[in-house]
């Protein structure tokens, strides 16, 4: 039997990217050595500049550049430290009693680390166009030199670095947005459809999403990939897991990511054989996920289409369905696609203790309202447990944490019923209800 061969015909969009034609102003400060070439210090003048240029320009776009250098630095003096270990180990540094030997060791080393500074995470690839303005050195100390610059820096690649270096322990995984999928078949079976094996369907269709998703992605997405089934097992064990544990759990590929979950079902309502007419319809929905996190951050619904198919000559119908399920679900991921581009950071969770309260009614409603006075952070609140005297909810939210405390620590005086101290201890923070006492 012939291998079956899907046809999907996808619209492919072409994405241009619009850079900031702005121009920054950046100043670099160099202390070379008697040994430096001159092509040697202009480059590093010019590395310099754009390392001013790029904190600009970070600033420009909200982003935090003490976090982006700090991170910068801590990736970076790994790396210049195992170049001077490799370089000393290669000729038995400890060893020599040569001193200028040893002082050409250190001369090769320094080198060897700014040069490999210099195209540390492409930063020196940024600066598209400039001009220098200014270089000199100076008259005290002809070793110390200055450099003034003009340049474009382009923002799309800066800011796909900079969530690439702040995603944390593991660079390359940050901001992967893994896709799952799942069909399901009513009245009706894969063999019907002409299809052998269940998976074929369901992992063609989905790598043309994939690719779609890819192509369109926002720039604080770095990945998007199909979720395959280890990963999928692996991922559905966790989240079974109690909240205490799951976040302590989580492995390093799936911190800081977004699961994309689609489910689609097809129903064949009839088949006619006298005209030879097929009558289908379909259904699914899509839910967009912090793993880190573990909540839904949004739901997207394909709605219900009817479909009839006539039987013709040379009539596919595995290769129709699949087309028609494809192109359902790609009307959504526009809205999908917008959803993660709004994410400036992903959701943040921390827990909210509540103490001395009347009703299980009471911490539903100060949950509730504290949801509605909390929009501007995106905040979503879970029960997690509940006793007699201790309450805990977790509080997902993106921004700064120190703002959303005093939000939650001025919700009474939104309600004239509602009255509680705020717990702020080591970075514990609680809610103590005070008692209401009725008037007589």
């Amino acid at each position: 039997e012939k291998m079956m061969r899907w046809i999907l015909w996808p619209l492919l969009l072409k994405v241009t990217l619009v850079f900031s034609a702005t121009s920054i102003i950046g100043e670099g400060r160099f202390r070379s050595t008697n040994n430096d070439s001159h092509e040697f210090i202009k480059k590093q003048l010019i590395f310099e500049g754009i390392k001013d240029m790029v904190s600009k320009k970070l600033e420009s776009l909200n982003l935090n550049k003490e976090i982006f250098w700090m991170k910068y630095s801590e990736g970076l003096n790994s790396q210049l430290s195992k170049i001077e270990e490799n370089l000393k180990s290669k000729y038995n540094f400890q060893e020599l009693d040569d001193a200028r030997k040893k002082e050409r060791i250190i001369e090769q080393i320094r080198e060897r680390q700014l040069v490999y500074e210099r195209g540390y995470l492409g930063l020196d690839k940024l600066l598209k166009k400039f001009s220098i303005r200014k270089i000199s050195r100076s008259q005290q100390n002809p070793n110390y030199r200055y450099i003034k610059l003009e340049g474009v820096i382009d923002g799309s690649s800066l800011t796909k670095t900079y969530y690439q270096l702040t995603a944390g322990e593991r660079q390359s995984e940050f901001g992967t947005l893994f896709v799952k999928s799942s069909f399901v078949l009513q009245s009706t079976t894969y063999s019907e459809l002409g299809i052998e094996n269940e998976k074929d369907l369901r992992v063609e269709v989905t790598k043309n999403w994939v690719d779609w998703l890819y192509k369109n992605k926002p720039m604080n997405i770095s990945k998007v990939e199909m979720l395959d089934s280890d990963k999928s097992e692996e991922l559905e064990t966790l989240m079974a897991r109690p909240v205490s544990e799951y976040k302590e759990n989580i492995p390093v590929e799936f911190k800081r990511s977004l699961l994309l979950e689609i489910q689609v079902t097809v129903e064949k309502e009839k088949y006619d054989d006298r005209i030879k007419q097929y009558k289908f319809s379909y259904s699914g929905n899509a839910y967009l996920k912090d793993i880190e996190a573990n909540i839904v951050i949004g739901t997207y619904s394909f709605g219900e289409q009817n479909k009839t198919y006539n039987k013709l000559p040379n009539f596919n119908l595995a290769n129709i369905l699949a087309n028609h399920i494809y192109q359902m679900g790609k009307r959504s991921l526009p809205y999908i696609k917008n959803s993660m581009k709004e994410m400036n950071t992903l959701t943040k969770t921390k827990a909210l203790n509540l103490y001395d309260f009347e009703s299980i009614y009471q911490v539903h409603n100060f949950l509730k309202l504290a949801e509605s006075k909390g929009i501007k952070f995106s905040l979503k609140t879970e029960l997690d447990s509940f006793g007699k005297n201790k309450a805990q909810a977790l509080l997902h939210f993106q921004g700064d944490f120190l703002e959303l405390k005093q939000v939650i620590s001025s919700l009474q005086a939104a309600k004239k019923d509602l009255s509680y101290e705020v717990i702020d201890v080591d970075s514990q923070l609680g809610i103590k209800f005070n008692k209401v006492i009725e008037n007589i």
